[in-house]
């Protein structure tokens, strides 16, 4: 059986969802990801300015959802794709933000067409 494992486990690698090669990291202070060519872009958290969901008609084999993370001057920080390694910790941190449109992100994510969904807008009080 030994065998057989190994054959299974040379399947699935190779069967990597491209999403899963952008790799988020989050320590609570910044976000950061590498992109599957090596490039590597970062924004701390107290920078982000707004959040953005941008979705398109590449599904469900296109990746077809994105998050936009811009910061105070609408530049871009972080763009990454839904179903990015390391993710989970990403969103649950923005969702949590304060003001995080949690009806527009749903929308966001039953959209099959291409559309921008802002979720979250720094203001003075955050």
């Amino acid at each position: 059986m030994g065998w057989l494992h190994k054959v299974a486990k040379r399947l699935f690698a190779s069967r990597v969802q491209p999403e899963a090669k952008f790799v988020l990291s989050f320590d609570g202070a910044e976000i950061r990801l590498s992109d599957p060519d090596g490039a590597i872009r970062a924004i701390k958290t107290a920078d982000i300015g707004s959040i953005i969901i941008e979705t398109n008609d590449t599904g469900p084999i296109g990746m077809d959802v994105w998050w936009v993370l811009l910061d105070r001057n609408e530049k871009l920080g972080v763009l990454y794709p839904q179903g990015a390694t390391g993710e989970g910790a990403v969103l649950k941190w923005l969702m949590a933000l304060p003001g995080f449109d949690h009806e527009v992100m749903i929308k966001a994510m039953s959209s099959t067409a291409n559309a921008t969904y802002p979720v979250w807008r720094k203001n003075n009080l955050t």
